[in-house]
């Protein structure tokens, strides 16, 4: 990753740890208008710094459904999921994953249809 890039990520991670501190945000939401916007790589990389670079409890949740990639791309296992806990077929607490870095993740799984 470029530097010029690894120093966005770390910027608008101490912005939201801000927030979070000053303005008592609770949540963000990353989007993108096409698969391949880079959406999965912002939201996993900005997690991670805000958790350990600013130090705040983060739990990072996959929504994307069509193209999960945050399991992939942390090398998770994806057999619990966000739509297993949604559907009650477990608890919450089996589903979120700890990484060794603190980092709380809940992943998604792709949609079969």
């Amino acid at each position: 990753m470029r530097q010029e890039a690894r120093e966005n990520y770390r910027k608008t991670a101490f912005v939201l740890a801000q927030s979070a501190k000053e303005k008592g945000v609770r949540s963000v939401m990353f989007t993108g208008a096409s698969p391949g916007a880079g959406v999965t790589t912002s939201a996993v990389i900005v997690a991670e710094q805000v958790q350990t670079l600013e130090g705040l409890k983060t739990l990072l949740v996959d929504l994307n459904c069509r193209r999960p990639g945050v399991a992939k791309r942390l090398h998770l296992d994806a057999s619990k999921t966000f739509e297993d806990f949604a559907e009650s077929r477990y608890p919450l607490s089996e589903c979120i994953q700890k990484l060794d870095n603190g980092l709380s993740v809940l992943p998604a799984r792709k949609n079969s249809t």
